[in-house]
This record gives C-alpha cells, structure tokens and sequence, in this order.
C-alpha cells in the first residue's frame, strides 16, 4: 500500500457533539489501497467571538512545516459563515491544507457520517482527487454532499461489482462495516497510478481547479418544510407540508410521486439528545414515472407521521431539528426547529399505547382497541391532529361499514391533518369504485366538499391522471 500521511488539527469546540473517526476514515482509504498514516497535530484555540479562523494565516504556517504531512483542519465555521459548506481544499496551490466544518447544515442534521464523510473526501482533493472522480451508479465519496444519499451498504456492494468488471486489484473489501461511503473505480485507479507529485500533499497544484476544491450542500430555497399546525405534542402526530418550485428558466423533470413511501423524499430528525435518523415508511413503493416542472410552478405535498425508531416520532419533550431532502430536485430544506410539549393527560400519554399507534395498530391487542376507541370519543382528552390520525389508523382494522364510514367522517375533519383527508378521500373514491358507482359527476363531489385548498391540488391530479372519465 502506498503511504500518506496526513496530521489532523482540531479546532476548540468543533467536535462538541462528535468524535473525529480516525480509524474509519484510515479503513475507507485502506480499502483503495492506501495507508492513510494519520497524526495527531497541535489543537487550535477558538476565538470566543467568533468561530471562523483566519484560515490563510493556517496555511502560510503549516506550509513553513515539514512537508511530510498534509494537514486537515477540523473546523467550526468557514470564512464566510456559509452553511451550505461541508469543507473545503484550502491550498490549491499545492494540495497542503484542507479542512472540514462541524457547523455546516450536513453535519449538524446528519452528524457523525457526514464529518467522517467530509473528512475522506477533502482529504481526496488534497490526493489530487475531483468531483468527477465518482460513478454513474451509486454514490462515492468524492459525490458533491448533496448526492451521496443512497443507502451505504448498497453502495459498497456496488463499487465491488464496479472493480471486478474494471480492476480488482484496487479495491479491498471493509473488514467492518463503514458509515462512510466507498471510493469509485476512477478515483482508487488515480490513487494507485498517480505519480508522487500528483499524490502527495505540498507537491503540485490541484488538478481540477473549474470544478472547485468544495464539499457543497446544496441547500435549494426551492425546496422547503412548513409545519401544519403549531403546536407539537410528546408522542403526538407530526404533520408538515413539502414545497418544491422550479425556480429555474426551463422545465424540469422530477419523480411524478415524491415522498418517503417512494424513496425520492428523505426525511432526517435530530432529537433533543442529538441522536439523528433518517424517518422510514413502513413500506416502500416503485415508481417510474416522470412529471415536468414548469418554470415558477410548485407541487405542495403533505405528510403525517407519529413513527419514530422504536415508537413515536416524537418520544420525549424538548427541542427537534428536522429537514427534508429531494435528491432528484437535487434541493435540501433549511432545518426546522420544532419544539415538543410534554402530553399529561389522555391515552397518548401512555408510552406503551404510543408504541401501537407508531406501528399503525397492526399489534391485535383487544385491550389497546379499546383504549383506541375510548380516545375517538367526542369526550376524550385529543388535540383535533391526534383524533384525525387515529380514527384514520382504526379504520383498517374496522369490518363494520356504518362503523367506518363514521371514522372515516372524523378523519375528513377541517382540522385533521392534511394528509389524513387525502387518506380518507381516496378510501372514499376506492368505496365508490368497489361499489360501481364512480363516474365524473360522483368524483366531481368529492372534490368539491373535500379538496378545496391550495395543498390538494397534488391529490387532485394524482387522482384524475388516473381516471379516464
């Protein structure tokens, strides 16, 4: 394997929250078949006023040291206090300094594996290595941020098949999983091939100067979270909108269905702890088909959610951070702060009947039914966004048809969530089609009493792109 070694600088108070990973971020490098020989350097004190250094003071200092090491600073701040930053090469001239930033809205929402990722792929750029160094099947370190979205493991498998159809020799299985994402074919062959000048660090400048030296996170204005309602409650239901609007000059092709269910909507959720996850559907859908995006047009799309890893989206008071992503809009939202109230009264206040609501009351437990029903009573201690969901949840479990169409009646409430009386109305449409009774006339009443807002505009043409009248 071929040596490089690299010391590691770590800025006061940027790894409060986090650990700097040098043995995954050596493993990652091991597997493109370089000893990644890496030292702790001297710690820099953080200016209590202001966290982003005086970076060129940095590299004018670290290029009068021994040029045996490059240098990764890892930081709080870039110079311009930009968020959309992970990290950055910071000598061009000859590849000697880099340095990644704990504050960029990558890492504060997706933590450890965005630093560990940011770490391997500035230290790329000082290898020599470019953003177009990546394949066109899964995603690779040197990927722009914005696009390494796809699920790791995945992508491993992939960059494997990827060597044995090109060069096995330069790619070496992980001995342990890694939260980091692997080096594409083109970049280890680059590795493996380049001469010591256009390797090492502090000996020649960086060869892809037009395509930037940046880690970027594209966060797009166009693409934003809005909440439904102000108010959040512990174990309560989540309910917020997707805005996406091409503010582009020409049309843009984007997934006709966007959401979590279809995998082309990833939604990440930081708890008051500072844990962080990746919200997953119960089920995932395919879906092939296209839409075109007109320039200034906007699709508004809603989502309800309670479930969290191992229960409610929202387990326990305190303050949330959560964003949503659209990585074929190639768009990332700013994150929302949410703050959760403690729930006193009332079923869901009971941590284990939080759990069966979470898992969308598929556990047939009679007990916890009836605890269902007692909660959809006109006297029971529920917010109107809780009511909704759950009269929407009993119905799949509900045989009796007067008993359903009554829930049903709850779920279509004015202040039910957005997503639960799409639910409902499509349930109400599907009864209309079991029945043979649904023609343009009966859809055009439906619409009409049910879909009347700006946010179910999507359903309707989701609704009628399927009919032929």
């Amino acid at each position: 394997m071929r040596k490089v070694s690299i010391q590691y600088h770590v800025v006061a108070n940027a790894t409060a929250d986090l650990s700097f990973l040098v043995n995954e971020l050596k493993s990652v490098y091991a597997t493109s078949g370089i000893d990644l020989d890496l030292v702790d350097g001297e710690p820099i004190d953080l200016d209590a006023t202001y966290s982003a250094l005086d970076y060129p003071y940095y590299v004018q200092q670290y290029s009068k040291m021994d040029h045996k090491y490059g240098h990764l600073i890892i930081g709080c701040d870039d110079r311009n206090r930009r968020t959309d930053v992970n990290g950055e090469l910071l000598d061009t001239d000859s590849r000697g300094v880099a340095v990644a930033y704990t504050h960029s809205s990558d890492v504060k929402l997706n933590g450890q594996s965005a630093l560990l990722n940011t770490c391997a792929h500035e230290v790329g750029h000082m290898l020599n290595l470019g953003h177009h160094d990546v394949s066109p099947t899964f995603a690779s370190v040197m990927n722009q941020s914005q696009e390494r979205q796809q699920d790791i493991s995945q992508c491993w498998a992939s960059a494997e098949k990827e060597a044995q159809r090109n060069n096995p020799s330069y790619f070496y299985p992980p001995q342990t999983s890694l939260s980091c994402y692997p080096f594409a074919w083109a970049a280890r062959c680059h590795l493996n091939t380049y001469e010591d000048d256009q390797l090492f660090p502090w000996r020649s400048k960086f060869d892809h100067l037009n395509e930037g030296a940046a880690d970027r996170w594209f966060l797009d204005t166009s693409l934003r979270l809005e909440t439904e309602n102000d108010r959040h409650i512990e174990g309560g239901v989540f309910s917020f909108f997707v805005r996406y609007r091409n503010n582009g000059s020409r049309s843009r092709s984007i997934p006709a269905q966007m959401g979590m269910e279809y995998d082309t909507l990833l939604l990440t959720v930081t708890r008051p702890d500072g844990t962080r996850y990746r919200h997953r559907p119960r089920t995932l859908a395919c879906s092939h088909r296209r839409r075109v995006l007109k320039p200034g047009e906007e699709i508004i799309r809603p989502f309800c959610t309670v479930r969290g890893p191992g229960g409610a989206v929202f387990p326990k008071p305190g303050r949330y951070l959560v964003s949503v992503i659209f990585p074929q809009g190639q768009a990332a939202s700013e994150p929302v702060e949410i703050n959760v109230e403690p729930r006193r009264e009332g079923p869901l206040a009971n941590p284990r009947f939080r759990k069966f609501v979470a898992k969308g009351a598929s556990h047939r437990s009679p007990r916890f039914f009836r605890q269902l029903d007692e909660a959809l009573a006109e006297d029971a201690p529920l917010d109107p966004i809780s009511r909704g969901y759950l009269a929407l949840i009993r119905t799949n479990t509900e045989r009796d048809p007067s008993r359903v169409a009554a829930l049903h009646k709850i779920a279509l409430a004015a202040k039910s969530p957005t997503a639960v009386r799409h639910a409902a109305v499509i349930a109400q449409v599907k009864a209309l089609t079991r029945d043979g009774a649904l023609n343009k006339e009966a859809w055009v009443r439906v619409k009409d009493r049910h879909l009347r807002r700006e946010e179910d505009q999507y359903l309707i043409e989701q609704m009628e792109g399927f009919q032929s009248w």
